[in-house]
């Protein structure tokens, strides 16, 4: 996905003009939110990151520097924002989960109830959320918003040859998870 902005708008937003970052939020608005859900895999979640977002984005535009990869840009801080988010979502569900008796626990419904394409979403899910988050966002970055490598390195700040480790053992992680969740439902059946 290309953004369509041109470098005076994001200019003219950085100098305080409400009509031209209303044009960068309106052209980005949707690639901001659909990283943050890949990441986040929260509706509520993404919503609130992508608000952080743009709150970081129009206070940092000045930042930007201009004939850079706007898109990179934004997505180191859509990236940076969803990551808190999930941090913050694993400590509030370690507390959540040390607080509430085994007993009480809901257990997560039958898969031969969810229709065949929630099955397989909740299955993706499952395997990357067996990632790391480095893991996951250079799957993300490459697999799904398809980045090459040395975008990835840019954006993440990181060596090419860590993004190159990073995805190789995301993808071997993601092999091993898909296998434990086949023999698990191979046992269930």
């Amino acid at each position: 996905m290309e953004l369509m902005i041109d470098e005076s708008t994001i200019t003219q937003a950085a100098q305080g003009d409400i009509a031209s970052f209303e044009a960068i939020y309106r052209a980005t608005a949707g690639f901001v939110y659909n990283v943050a859900l890949g990441i986040t895999r929260s509706a509520h979640d993404a919503e609130e990151a992508s608000q952080n977002v743009f709150l970081k984005v129009y206070r940092n535009l000045s930042a930007y520097q201009p004939g850079t990869s706007f898109k990179a840009w934004l997505y180191r801080i859509i990236n940076n924002e969803s990551i808190n988010f999930v941090k913050k979502r694993a400590r509030i569900q370690q507390r959540e989960d040390n607080s509430v008796p085994l007993d009480t626990m809901r257990i997560a419904p039958e898969l031969d109830n969810v229709i065949e394409l929630e099955h397989h979403q909740t299955v993706l899910g499952k395997i990357l959320d067996s990632l790391s988050p480095h893991q996951k966002e250079c799957i993300v970055l490459r697999e799904i918003h398809g980045f090459q490598y040395d975008e990835i390195a840019s954006i993440l700040d990181i060596n090419i040859n860590t993004v190159r480790s990073r995805l190789k053992r995301a993808r071997e992680q993601m092999m091993t998870a898909g296998k434990q969740l086949h023999e698990g439902l191979s046992h269930e059946m």
